[in-house]
């Protein structure tokens, strides 16, 4: 499924693209394409690129807990309405800084929710 997914990611980049770059087209259309896959099986998924409230994180996709609803045009969540953030890279992620950065802002997230489970 993976190549597949790639394949078509790619496929979408040529056709809209051409002879141009865009770096930020495939990161977006492959949170796009997973928003849709997760919908499709039933879970509830943000629009992309949503923050939680006193988290000033920018955040691809997040799992909210059922019934939950974003403010402000949809993209403020309030902290215990989080059940998972998704950070999408179609290519990867390949430095340490960029591995520490994302748990480090994972970790800022669940210390806003003051219902998480202690870990």
């Amino acid at each position: 499924m993976q190549t597949e997914l790639n394949d078509y990611i790619w496929d979408a980049y040529c056709q809209t693209f051409e002879d141009e770059t865009c770096a930020k087209f495939c990161g977006s259309f492959t949170a796009e394409e997973i928003r849709k896959r997760l919908k499709g099986q039933g879970l509830p998924v943000s629009q992309q690129n949503v923050f939680v409230r006193n988290v000033p994180i920018e955040i691809d996709l997040l799992i909210p807990r059922p019934g939950a609803r974003a403010k402000l045009h949809n993209l403020v969540y309030e902290p215990e309405d989080v059940v998972a953030v998704l950070e999408i890279k179609y290519r990867g992620t390949f430095s340490g800084d960029a591995v520490s950065r994302i748990q480090e802002n994972f970790q800022r997230i669940q210390q806003a929710n003051r219902y998480r489970a202690s870990t």
